[in-house]
C-alpha cells in the first residue's frame, strides 16, 4: 500500500467510526505520522478531522468540512480539500483492519527515521567538519532510537522558560472561558467546584468499608452525570438489574427502596412513581437497561460474573456505535472483576483489582477518552482502624492509600481516590480526599438517606419531606435554606 493510500484510509476510518478516532488518539498518532507531501493536504485534512472531533465530539462530515472551509477566501484550496476528502470517504475500508493500518503508519515512521539518519550521514560527510558531522549524526541517531524503540505515543520535550508565557495564557483562557475546560460534574458542589468537573481519561476510585454504600455512591453519581447530558454506562457486577433499577427509581422519586423492591409501596408512593413515569419510560431486558427521556444514554449492564476489562471495552464499543462517544462509566466494583493475565500466570487473588484498575485507566479511560469511576473496599487494617471512629464519630475516620484492598497498583494508577464514612442514623455521609493528582478539597458532609438510596449535595437537597419532625430538626443544618425552610414548616407544622 502506498503512503498516500494508507493516509487516506486512516482518514476514512476516523471520519466513519467513532471508536477508530478514539483509538487513534489513544495510540498517539498525530500529524507527524502523515508523511505524504503533496501540498500537505492529507496532513491538514487529518488535523481538521481531529480538531473537529475534539471540539464538538462528532466525526467530521463533508458538510461540516465544507461549512468550515467557506470561511476561507481561497476557492482553489477549498475545492482541493473537499475533493481529497470525498476520495477518502469513497475508499473501501474494513472496520476491523484499523489496528493494522496504525501499525503500518508506525513502521513507515520508523523507516523514515532510519532514512533520515542515512541522509544526515551522507550530507554531513560531504559538507561539514568532522566534529560537526559527528554531532549531527549523534543527534539524528538519538532521535531515530527514540522513534524505533518506543511505542511512539505522543510526548513533549519543552523548554521551561519558553512555556511560562504559554502556561499563563492558558490560565487566562481558563479564567475567561471556564466552560471550555469544564469536566464532568457529579452533583457534589465541594468536589465539582474545586475540580471544575472530573476530566476524561482519568480513573477515580471511591473507597469505603464493605456494605457502607459504595454502590449507592456510584449510582448516585451516575444519575447526576446522566442528568447533565452525558452518555453514561453503569456496570453492576454485584447487584442484579432489577435491584439497580429499583434503587435508581427510589432515588429519583424518593420512595422507600425496600417497599418498592418488594411490591409494598403505599398508595402515595405508587402515585409518585406513576407521575414520574409519565415523562420517563425505561426500556428493560434481561441483562441491560437503557434509561431516559433525554437524547443521551444511561445504560445499565449487569448479570456478568467477575468479568475482565475486555468485557467493559466490548460494551463501550457496542454502545458507541449506536449512541456516539461514551463520556463516563461507573464500574461496581474492582473486587468483582478478573484479570486474564493474572489467571494465566496463576497469580494471587489480591492481584486482580490492581491489574483491572490499570486496565480501566489505560485500556478504557485513555484509549476511549472516558472518565472512569469505580470503587474498592478497604482492607482489614483499614477496617480495624475505622471501627472506633465509625462508632464514636464517623467524621474522624480517614482512609489512606494503603487501606485499599488488594494490590497497591490501583492506588498508583488512580487519578483520584475519595474516601467516605456513612453516618446513617443522622442521614449523613462524610467525604474526604485520599489522593488527588490535580485537586484537593476539605472534608465535607453530604445528605444521605439509606431508605431511598439517595446521597445528595446539601445545597440541592429537596428531600426534607421524608424526615420525621425529630429527624428534620437534627438535619436542618444540611438541608436547603430559605425555600426549604418553608417546606419544613408546611410539612411538619409551625412548631418546627
Amino acid at each position: 500500500m502506498t503512503q498516500k493510500d494508507l493516509e487516506m484510509k486512516v482518514i476514512a476510518h476516523i471520519c466513519t467510526f467513532d471508536d477508530d478516532m478514539q483509538m487513534l488518539s489513544a495510540e498517539g498518532i498525530n500529524e507527524d505520522f502523515f508523511l505524504y507531501n503533496e501540498n500537505g493536504l492529507l496532513k491538514n485534512l487529518f488535523m481538521a478531522a481531529k480538531n473537529y472531533y475534539q471540539k464538538y465530539g462528532r466525526l467530521l462530515s463533508k458538510e461540516a468540512l465544507e461549512q468550515k472551509l467557506k470561511q476561507r477566501d481561497n476557492t482553489a484550496s477549498t475545492n482541493k480539500m473537499l475533493s481529497i476528502f470525498t476520495q477518502c470517504l469513497l475508499m473501501e475500508i474494513d472496520h476491523n483492519a484499523f489496528p493494522v493500518l496504525i501499525e503500518e503508519m508506525r513502521n513507515n515512521k520508523r523507516l523514515a527515521a532510519i532514512q533520515e539518519v542515512m541522509h544526515t550521514i551522507d550530507d554531513s560527510v560531504k559538507n561539514d567538519q568532522p566534529e560537526e558531522t559527528l554531532e549531527k549524526i549523534r543527534d539524528t541517531v538519538m532521535t531515530a532510537e527514540t522513534i524505533i524503540n518506543k511505542k511512539l505515543v505522543g510526548y513533549d520535550i519543552v523548554s521551561v522558560p519558553e512555556q511560562v508565557d504559554k502556561t499563563w495564557d492558558v490560565y487566562q483562557d481558563k479564567k475567561k472561558n471556564p466552560d471550555k475546560y469544564k469536566g464532568i460534574y457529579i452533583g457534589l458542589s465541594p468536589i465539582d467546584n474545586i475540580t471544575n468537573g472530573f476530566k476524561k481519561s482519568t480513573l477515580n476510585i471511591v473507597v469505603g468499608a464493605s456494605g457502607s454504600g459504595k454502590s449507592t455512591i456510584l449510582l448516585n453519581w451516575a444519575a447526576e452525570v446522566y442528568k447533565r447530558g452525558y452518555n453514561t454506562l453503569f456496570f453492576s457486577f454485584e447487584m442484579p438489574l432489577q435491584q439497580v433499577m429499583s434503587r435508581y427509581i427510589s432515588r429519583e422519586t424518593c420512595v422507600d427502596y425496600n417497599r418498592l423492591y418488594n411490591g409494598l409501596l403505599t398508595e402515595d408512593e405508587e402515585e409518585r412513581v406513576r407521575e414520574w413515569k409519565k415523562d420517563f419510560h425505561p426500556q428493560i431486558d434481561t441483562n441491560t437497561a437503557s434509561i431516559g427521556k433525554q437524547d443521551n444514554l444511561f445504560g445499565v449492564i449487569t448479570n456478568y460474573n467477575r468479568p475482565p476489562v475486555d468485557f467493559v471495552a466490548e460494551q463501550i464499543k457496542m454502545h458507541m456505535k449506536k449512541y456516539g462517544p461514551i463520556d463516563a462509566i461507573f464500574v461496581d466494583y474492582l473486587n468483582n472483576m478478573t484479570d486474564r493475565e493474572v489467571l494465566r500466570s496463576g497469580g494471587k487473588t489480591w492481584e486482580h483489582p490492581g491489574r483491572c484498575a490499570n486496565g480501566l485507566r489505560y485500556d478504557i479511560g485513555a484509549k476511549y477518552n472516558i472518565a472512569v469511576f469505580t470503587a474498592q473496599q478497604i482492607n482489614r487494617s483499614g477496617l480495624e482502624k475505622g471501627r472506633k471512629s465509625y462508632k464514636e464519630n464517623p467524621a474522624d475516620y480517614e482512609a489512606n492509600q494503603e487501606d485499599l484492598s488488594g494490590s497497591q497498583q490501583a492506588a498508583h494508577d488512580a487519578d483520584s481516590i475519595i474516601g467516605f464514612a456513612p453516618d446513617k442514623l443522622n442521614h449523613r455521609v462524610h467525604f474526604h480526599l485520599v489522593k488527588g493528582r490535580d485537586f484537593w478539597f476539605e472534608p465535607f458532609v453530604a445528605s444521605y438517606y439509606p431508605n431511598i438510596c439517595r446521597i445528595i449535595d446539601p445545597i440541592a437537597d429537596n428531600t426534607s419531606f421524608l424526615l420525621s419532625p425529630m429527624a428534620a430538626r437534627t438535619n436542618a443544618a444540611h438541608q436547603l435554606g430559605t425555600d426549604a425552610d418553608g417546606d419544613l414548616v408546611e410539612d411538619f407544622g409551625d412548631d418546627f
